[in-house]
């Protein structure tokens, strides 16, 4: 029923607060990445970044995964997890070690990361990532790679990226349960610049504002390094929580009129005109009519307060935290996250930051499957898992790994789903 096969095949699996995504790749032999699978499917189960529904979850992460497998014929006994919440922060730490003249080795640079990362946690937090921000070589700053110099005394400044301990091993006991090997645990932030900086961007600052359902994460990179990153609990789900009040409508409700109807530019809407909001739940046999106007005006409301939050966040890192002369050069903004594809956004936006911003769109991937041959679905939402495929694309290059995956008969399958489901 299984046969075989040796090929380099990447999974990656993203737990969001409104969505569940899998994509399946694999590295060519040109080293160029291949999308052959994807899977998508509303979250149950959890509710602000916690899981609420053991079974909920469970049957959502199943559901995902066979979604994956049928589009590219693979099964998927191994993953990379790919998560981001409130339950993430970030901390600056130092470490330091003598040389004595002597040329730099790889064991030195290990030694100096493992002092910096001996630090006292709170309680029930781990290192999920460590990041070397810059090593210092005697009072030569800002080195990325000290391999190879010499130097009395060497110091290292990382950027530790601590997670809530319980809630992991909450996440991997489901997985365990199903079977499915979790290679690694990345959080979204690390890795969202992999499919989205251009080689200008790479070379300079950025802002990286990932606006989702329940949570907004702002990330500042500094020549494609992760500097620092903030999460709040801001995002799309203000202006659903506006629209299901200002209209008694429910939560699902408001958020479906929203995706439908909802937009920022006052140009793209007809004069008075009238949306029947049908009651989507079926619960009562009842329609009401809106103007399109009152929509866009509750939308707008709570978009502005969003993005002013998020630009006050910047200024504030922008005076207290880089205060250096490399991050006093002009920076890009980039949004990423269901939340930024709201038409009308970017415009508005601009207005709000003044700085130069545009809409994250993954690049870097090739897409060869069929399922989804006509559909543009790889918009904003899903820059974070197409990042994750191509950072574990050079994870799997520069240790030179193989990945051997079950490919399904999904005719046997079938004929055994049919008889024993």
């Amino acid at each position: 029923m299984f046969q075989y096969i040796n090929k380099k095949i990447l999974v990656s699996l993203e737990i969001g607060t409104y969505n569940l995504r899998a994509l399946v790749g694999e590295i060519l032999p040109n080293n160029k990445l291949s999308i052959l699978g994807i899977g998508i499917t509303k979250t149950k189960g959890i509710e602000n970044g916690i899981i609420s529904n053991v079974e909920l979850f469970t049957q959502c992460i199943k559901n995902v995964i066979n979604k994956a497998e049928c589009t590219s014929k693979f099964k998927i006994t191994s993953l990379f997890l790919l998560i981001s919440g409130t339950y993430f922060h970030c901390v600056y730490e130092n470490g330091m070690i003598l040389l004595e003249g002597k040329e730099v080795t790889q064991n030195d640079i290990s030694k100096v990361i493992k002092v910096a990362k001996s630090v006292i946690l709170p309680n029930n937090y781990f290192i999920l990532h460590t990041v070397p921000v810059e090593y210092i070589l005697d009072s030569n700053k800002g080195i990325k790679n000290p391999l190879g110099l010499s130097g009395i005394r060497m110091k290292v400044k990382v950027l530790l990226i601590i997670c809530n301990l319980i809630i992991i091993n909450n996440i991997k006991k489901i997985f365990w349960n199903l079977n499915i090997k979790i290679k690694k645990i990345i959080f979204s932030g690390l890795v969202s610049n992999y499919s989205l900086f251009t080689n200008h961007e790479k070379e300079s600052n950025v802002y990286l504002v990932d606006i989702g359902s329940n949570a907004t994460i702002i990330s500042f990179y500094h020549l494609n390094t992760l500097f620092y990153f903030k999460i709040f609990p801001y995002a799309g789900n203000l202006v659903t929580n506006d629209i299901s009040y200002a209209l008694n409508l429910s939560k699902s409700e408001s958020e479906l009129i929203k995706i439908n109807y909802g937009c920022l530019d006052i140009s793209l809407l007809k004069k008075n005109k009238n949306i029947e909001i049908f009651d989507l739940m079926l619960k009562n046999n009842f329609s009401k009519n809106i103007l399109d106007k009152t929509l866009f005006n509750i939308i707008k409301d709570r978009y502005t307060e969003l993005l002013n939050l998020i630009h006050q966040e910047i200024l504030k890192l922008q005076n207290n935290f880089f205060y250096e002369d490399k991050f006093s050069n002009l920076y890009n903004i980039i949004l990423i996250g269901g939340a930024c594809e709201i038409p009308g956004l970017l415009d508005y936006s601009k207005k709000i930051f003044n700085y130069d911003v545009r809409i994250g769109i993954p690049q870097g991937y090739i897409k060869n499957f069929s399922y989804f041959k006509d559909k543009n679905i790889f918009v904003s939402s899903f820059a974070n898992i197409v990042s994750s495929l191509l950072y574990i694309k050079d994870i799997y290059l520069n240790k030179n790994l193989s990945n051997f995956v079950l490919k399904k008969n999904f005719f046997l399958k079938k004929i055994w789903n049919f008889f024993f489901n």
